[in-house]
């Protein structure tokens, strides 16, 4: 019998980049943006956010958002949240 196949756990440095790449996607895309304006979470999920980095950015805290991007977060970088509406 063959063996199942095991998902690669992701690295944590590659998860970081994935939400880094997730800001950086949401400055840019305004169709993106109105998205995550809808639905949030939604939005996370699909651009494959783990639930770690979504309890993240939903806790709106810049200081853990930043410490959480580390070295991932692009030169220059600054974060602007707004009020998070409860669903």
């Amino acid at each position: 019998m063959p063996k199942k196949a095991r998902a690669k756990k992701a690295k944590p440095q590659d998860e970081r980049k994935k939400l880094a790449r997730f800001f950086i996607q949401l400055s840019r895309d305004p169709g993106l943006r109105g998205r995550f304006g809808k639905n949030p979470h939604g939005t996370m999920v699909k651009a494959g956010l783990s639930k770690k980095h979504i309890a993240v950015v939903r806790s709106g805290d810049p200081k853990r958002i930043r410490k959480t991007l580390g070295s991932a977060g692009p030169p220059g970088c600054f974060i602007l949240l707004f009020p998070w509406k409860k669903r």
